[in-house]
């Protein structure tokens, strides 16, 4: 058997082994949550959004274990303009936090898991 088709077999037997079997993330909605503690329940990727804040937004630090890469994106549209402040878990890279939402424009920010600092670091605005 050529080197070729031992490799789309191997190729196909992953996939299927695979199949059905991947990640799925946790997703974490709530409305209109200033103090808004975000509860990690497991190893997968989570997606948190908070939609219509009608206040100033306090992100506090996430409960639960969170893992080396692990992502947290945090979704937030406000009904206005609002400040956003976040617990010590979270911290800057190259990229700094954003302070407000604008307007009622959504705002989408990704977090990754830094096991060195123990923190989520802000990654980008998606």
């Amino acid at each position: 058997m050529s080197l070729a088709s031992q490799i789309s077999l191997a190729i196909t037997a992953i996939g299927t082994a695979l199949k059905g079997k991947q990640p799925v993330p946790q997703v974490v909605s709530v409305t209109n949550t200033t103090s808004w503690t975000i509860a990690v329940t497991g190893t997968g990727n989570v997606y948190a959004q908070n939609t219509g804040l009608a206040g100033a937004l306090t992100i506090n630090n996430p409960t639960g274990t969170l893992t080396e890469g692990q992502l947290v994106w945090i979704s937030v549209t406000g009904t206005a303009s609002r400040a956003i402040s976040y617990g010590t878990a979270f911290e800057d890279s190259t990229q700094t936090r954003h302070a407000a939402t604008n307007g009622v424009a959504r705002l989408d920010m990704l977090f990754v898991y830094n096991s060195a600092t123990s923190k989520l670091r802000f990654l980008t605005v998606v």
